[in-house]
């Protein structure tokens, strides 16, 4: 029953957007790589600082948009405390037809993996995005973003031979967006 009614509501929506050619024509997707640096409790070999999203957007007007990313950190063998998945809204405020300020709200959800000397809890935690970007062209953006953590600031705590804990916290993220945007 579930399964019909998501079936139904995919066809009205897809029904409403082929019928609509002007509102169907607002919308973008793309692709992010996401090189980021952390300040926080956790060294640098703890962190997989690699991440990509995907987005999906609709702009409002010439100078305001809003867009939806899910990405992810990647996950290796290495035991790392910081890896996991993020989804944000975000919302642009177009300056010029290149420059652009940005700001969101972010849902980081940790899926560090534990190692052999320790066994790792994650966390989830909230971050406000503030950031300047500029599109040089019109498929190619530029973003400058410092992600600050809203209410708790710890994403994980391990705990070593079972004797003493240690929890990572962060103060800041500072993200390097290069994107890809196709608009339809």
């Amino acid at each position: 029953m579930l399964i019909k009614k998501i079936f139904f509501y995919i066809i009205f929506i897809t029904t409403i957007f082929t019928n609509s050619t002007n509102l169907f024509a607002q919308f973008s997707v793309g692709l992010n790589f996401e090189p980021f640096v952390m300040n926080g409790d956790v060294s640098t070999q703890g962190v997989s600082i690699l991440g990509a999203s995907a987005a999906i957007g609709y702009q409002f007007d010439s100078t305001k948009s809003i867009s939806l990313r899910a990405g992810i950190y990647s996950r290796d063998a290495d035991g790392r405390f910081f890896a996991g998945s993020n989804y944000s809204l975000i919302g642009r405020f177009a300056y010029n037809n290149s420059l652009y300020g940005l700001t969101g709200l972010s849902v980081y959800v940790n899926g560090g993996t534990s190692s052999m000397s320790g066994r790792i809890t994650n966390r989830t935690i909230a971050l406000l995005n503030l950031g300047l970007g500029m599109k040089p062209l019109s498929w190619l953006h530029i973003e400058n973003i410092i992600l600050i953590p809203v209410g708790g600031r710890e994403f994980a705590s391990v705990v070593y031979w079972y004797s003493y804990t240690t929890h990572y916290k962060i103060d800041y993220i500072y993200k390097f967006n290069l994107g890809f945007e196709l608009q339809f």
